[in-house]
């Protein structure tokens, strides 16, 4: 029972570790937004799979196909630009 215990603790002290160190990075995130230090293209890249899934989950209206959907659709974006990174690789 006591081992029980011990694993709860530590899987409640991951989970606060975990979220303090979500909170901090968003905190610093925050604060470089604010001061102008940001590029829109690392924050679209940071967004796309997240408006993919909202948009998904408001098609769909199931967490499971729009997760799936996400999935296959990321690993397509990943594709094309693969493909358009090797194009503009041939022709430079």
């Amino acid at each position: 029972m006591e081992n029980l215990d011990l694993v709860g603790l530590a899987l409640g002290l991951f989970l606060l570790l975990t979220a303090i160190g979500i909170l901090v990075v968003l905190g610093f995130g925050l604060k470089n937004l604010i001061a102008g230090r940001h590029e829109w293209s690392k924050i679209a890249v940071v967004l796309l799979p997240f408006a993919i899934f909202g948009g998904l989950y408001t098609v769909f209206q199931e967490l499971t196909q729009a997760g799936v959907g996400t999935l296959i659709a990321m690993i397509g974006v990943m594709v094309l630009f693969i493909f358009l990174s090797g194009l503009r690789g041939s022709f430079k």
